[in-house]
């Protein structure tokens, strides 16, 4: 119980990193977004949008839960070792919220983060090299960012950064419900344990 209930706290402690680092993307998404199609032909409108694609294009962030204990007690075949009937339908219901609703969406986000990248591949010269939210991207300017100036290939690209928004929006909000069960487990394992 006490390796489940570490387990929980890291989730939730993973979590809040995670966020701030969802709501930059989301920042970014949106100042990217703010930016009319019909604009991108322009060379310093180019290197705008370039400055915010960059981190929705090069960062993916997604939740996955801490299951050490839980995987070493499936192998182990050790989940009779949890007296408390109760204890294991909240655990199992923890579980299930994850594989069935978190892991899926982070699955869908994964799947228009890919679109996002595929399609601004179509469009932009995007460099190789690895960003970190902590550094700035270098701001390019008086640069062609855009391969070629294609309306209907960036209103795709426009198209899927909306869905990959819409995706994280409710990978958070998944991840907020995920959070507050395991919050709740964790007092009633404590309690349930005496292991305050």
């Amino acid at each position: 119980m006490k390796g489940i209930v570490q387990d929980l706290k890291e989730d939730t402690t993973e979590m809040n990193n995670i966020w701030l680092k969802q709501h930059f993307l989301l920042n970014q998404i949106d100042s990217a977004l703010s930016i009319p199609v019909e604009r991108l032909n322009n060379i310093n409108t180019q290197d705008t949008f370039y400055h915010h694609y960059i981190y929705f294009f090069s960062l993916l962030s997604e939740f996955n839960p801490h299951d050490n204990t839980l995987t070493q007690l499936r192998n182990a075949g050790g989940f009779s070792v949890i007296r408390h009937e109760d204890v294991l339908d909240s655990i199992g219901e923890l579980d299930l919220y994850y594989l069935n609703l978190l892991k899926s969406d982070n699955d869908y986000y994964n799947t228009y983060y890919l679109r996002v990248t595929d399609a601004g591949a179509k469009v932009i010269k995007c460099p190789s090299f690895i960003i970190n939210i902590n550094e700035d991207v270098k701001m390019l300017h008086n640069t062609e960012v855009f391969s070629g100036y294609n309306i209907l290939l960036l209103q795709q690209l426009y198209s899927y950064i909306n869905m990959e928004k819409g995706q994280l929006m409710q990978c958070i909000d998944r991840q907020r419900g995920y959070r507050d069960k395991a919050v709740r487990l964790i007092k009633y394992i404590n309690k349930k344990y005496n292991l305050n």
